[in-house]
């Protein structure tokens, strides 16, 4: 799933309405759930239907940037994980030499 920066805005800007109790652009609001949940619904302005809608684009961001924040992580720390296996290999044979020579 692709999130562009315009629309983490928008869903933002949607669901900051939505909790002051203000009503957003029904169209706007379609458009960007069309696109960002890959669906094809029409627009409506059902009041429960645009605030389940807002509700549905607020979850899909916050599990992309939680996915963007592990991608990253995962980017700056890949040798941490090496080299906790590298730490429990090396152990290992330090604790075999000792028993060795024992």
């Amino acid at each position: 799933m692709q999130i562009s920066k315009e629309d983490l805005e928008l869903i933002r800007k949607f669901d900051e309405l939505k909790r002051k109790g203000y009503y957003c652009d029904s169209m706007q609001l379609t458009t960007v759930y069309n696109r960002v949940l890959n669906k094809h619904v029409n627009n409506t302005v059902c009041g429960s239907c645009m605030r389940q809608r807002i509700s549905e684009l607020v979850a899909a961001a916050d599990k992309f940037e939680r996915e963007q924040e592990m991608a990253q992580e995962a980017i700056s720390s890949p040798s941490d994980s090496v080299s906790e296996d590298e730490q429990t290999t090396t152990k290992e044979k330090e604790n075999k030499r000792s028993k060795s020579k024992k």
